[in-house]
């Protein structure tokens, strides 16, 4: 009986931190898309980097979404 609080004591400060841990690492992964999303879209910070030999035509167009 007394074996099932002791995993309880054992584990569940693992378990929480490694939620808090996880759950840091969305944060931030969240707040770079976002920094980069706002880069992106900021006209001082775009340059053109169209070079001689490379097919202009072709436009490469990147979908950011970003979820919470």
């Amino acid at each position: 009986m007394y074996w099932k609080y002791e995993a309880l004591i054992i584990y569940l400060p693992r378990i929480l931190s490694l939620y808090v841990f996880l759950k840091a690492l969305m944060f931030f992964t969240y707040q770079e898309q976002m920094f980069a999303a706002i880069n992106d879209t900021d006209d001082d910070t775009q340059t053109s980097s169209s070079s001689e030999g490379e097919d202009d035509d072709i436009v490469e167009e990147e979908i950011c979404v970003i979820s919470p």
